[in-house]
């Protein structure tokens, strides 16, 4: 069931792209709404099942505890989840009509550069992504060379199912991209645009995306504890 609603989600994701693609067409932003609306309240049906039910039968003790997080855990969730939507409802705005609204090249005028673009910033975010990765790579070492029948190998398994690490590994691969990036283009001009775009599909784009955020981030942690949960070792080698 876990796996039909994430691919239920996933419609609804693609139903909003292409709404914004085929824009023009009223017949196809009708069926594609309705696609849209569908497939969310179905996942938005299965978490109030899932949450309200279910989740107290599989697993008691975790559903007991409720949801627990301060309120900064919760002002930080609402601030970055508005960031991201917003962004994303811009972008899928924006290409209804590419129209533009404001342009200024930064290389015509003595504008310093983006704190994040500067020698000191970058070099902050190096520092702090590589001290990062040598401290997973130290806590490896000291936990092989503890007494015990974990090897090297085991080990690496047992990083690799670490989300965190994932964080911690994203962050370097973007710092490094950003590095290169900024010194490759170090002598670029540097254009900044900013896009024409119509109120209304972003009030709504925005509010899709809000939905889809909403629905999508408790299903996505009931699917990740149900994979966890599942048998899916009986499928395996004997």
């Amino acid at each position: 069931m876990t796996i039909g609603v994430v691919i239920s989600l996933s419609l609804a994701a693609v139903f909003l792209v292409v709404q914004n693609i085929e824009w023009r067409s009223r017949r196809a932003r009708l069926l594609l709404g309705i696609g849209f609306a569908t497939t969310v309240l179905l996942a938005a049906s299965f978490c109030v099942w899932y949450y309200g039910m279910e989740f107290h039968r599989i697993s008691p003790d975790l559903a007991a505890a409720g949801f627990p997080g301060t309120w900064l855990d919760w002002v930080d969730t609402a601030v970055i989840t508005g960031i991201l939507v917003t962004a994303g409802a811009y972008r899928l705005t924006r290409h209804h009509n590419p129209h533009i609204l404001y342009s200024e090249n930064l290389s015509e005028n003595s504008v310093a550069p983006a704190f994040h673009e500067s020698v000191p910033g970058l070099t902050l975010l190096g520092f702090a992504a590589i001290v990062d990765m040598i401290s997973w790579a130290k806590g490896i070492i000291k936990f092989t060379s503890t007494p015990g029948p974990a090897t090297m190998w085991e080990s690496i398994v047992a990083l690799l199912r670490y989300p965190y690490f994932y964080l911690s590994f994203a962050v370097l691969i973007l710092s490094i991209q950003l590095c290169w990036r900024r010194w490759s283009r170090r002598n670029d001009s540097v254009g900044w645009k900013l896009m024409a775009i119509d109120r209304a599909w972003f009030f709504w784009n925005w509010v899709r995306l809000a939905m889809l955020a909403i629905v999508g981030l408790p299903t996505l942690s009931a699917y990740s504890f149900i994979y966890w949960l599942g048998p899916w070792y009986l499928y395996g080698p004997k």
